[in-house]
């Protein structure tokens, strides 16, 4: 088969990987560090282990060839990793701090800090009972807590990218296999009315019928067969003119972005673009600025000099004399 290209973009250096690199620099050389107190040195090796398990699986997440449903897998494993460092780590985090503020010859005892009031509601009382949390407990939940945003995030992502996955799973070379034409057509006609503006509900529930047929007679392993060699059969057997909305509707999925660093990338050339100088740059011209900027390899590309041709026969007016 004609290998069907794809233009994509290689890895992209991210906000989590510049302060994991730090981070992780940090801890490797923390007896080599002056100055420190056990405070700190607890607060490095848990930030190293969330920070390094985060930017491991995002640097995963830009791989070229990755599908939505590695992808969700990935992300389960990341918030499977930041719950086991929940439950289990802290308390092998003070464990290690305290070795080694040992060899440092320094205090064990974290820095005494402003209690917090946490207010205890029983069913039975009316009245509130304060409860006043020891230093080392403030310190754990502040971790706790900060891990909790984390996992919610992940929790999130995590769904939405098995929505979208589970969208589309009717053509997975699993399903084409193992579902009946029934349940296929079913599912077509929920996808068909969820992406109505580029699918034909109609008739993607007509023709999956066909397509698993035609699908199970040209492709070898049917259940692990990807998106992608789904699509290139279709180009190689010149079906897209038969199973246009199937066509489509794979189309979609395998350009669907599984990590946004690309447009953290982007956006970040926005403090770069709107400067001091160029404060009053109404929104036209700093959104035509911001696509030459992040389009630096084909802005490079352009013919100048044809361009302000082009640009000045678009403006020319004609003078009455």
């Amino acid at each position: 088969m004609d290998t069907l290209k794809i233009s994509l973009k290689g890895h992209s250096d991210t906000r989590w990987a510049s302060k994991a690199q730090p981070v992780k620099a940090t801890n490797s050389q923390i007896k080599e560090v002056f100055k420190i107190n056990f405070d700190f040195l607890c607060l490095v090796n848990i930030r190293n282990q969330i920070l390094s398990s985060i930017d491991r699986v995002n640097q995963a997440l830009q791989n070229k060839s990755l599908s939505m449903e590695k992808a969700s897998n990935l992300l389960l494993g990341l918030k499977n990793a930041l719950q086991e460092i929940r439950d289990t780590t802290m308390k092998d985090n003070f464990t290690n701090a305290t070795k080694v503020a040992k060899e440092l010859q320094i205090s064990t005892t974290l820095k005494e800090s402003k209690r917090k009031k946490r207010k205890r509601l029983e069913l039975y009382e009316t009245d509130v009972d304060v409860i006043n949390t020891s230093t080392e407990q403030n310190f754990r939940m502040t971790i706790i807590d900060s891990i909790d945003i984390f996992l919610t995030q992940m929790t999130w992502r995590y769904e939405k990218i098995m929505e979208i996955s589970n969208d589309f799973e009717f053509l997975s070379g699993h399903s084409l296999t193992n579902m009946n034409s029934h349940d296929l057509q079913k599912a077509a006609a929920d996808h068909g009315l969820k992406y109505n503006e580029d699918i034909n509900t109609a008739e993607i529930v007509e023709d999956i019928k066909d397509f698993k047929h035609a699908a199970l007679s040209i492709l070898p392993s049917n259940e692990s067969v990807t998106f992608l060699y789904l699509l290139q059969m279709i180009h190689d057997y010149k079906l897209k003119e038969s199973y246009p909305n199937i066509e489509i509707a794979i189309r979609i999925f395998i350009s669907m972005p599984v990590t946004t660093a690309p447009s953290e990338k982007s956006f970040s050339k926005l403090k770069l673009i709107k400067t001091y100088l160029r404060s009053t740059m109404a929104q036209e011209r700093l959104s035509s600025m911001a696509i030459l900027s992040i389009e630096t390899e084909i802005a490079s590309k352009l013919d100048y000099k044809e361009v302000i041709d082009k640009f000045a026969d678009t403006k020319a007016r004609k003078i009455s004399l």
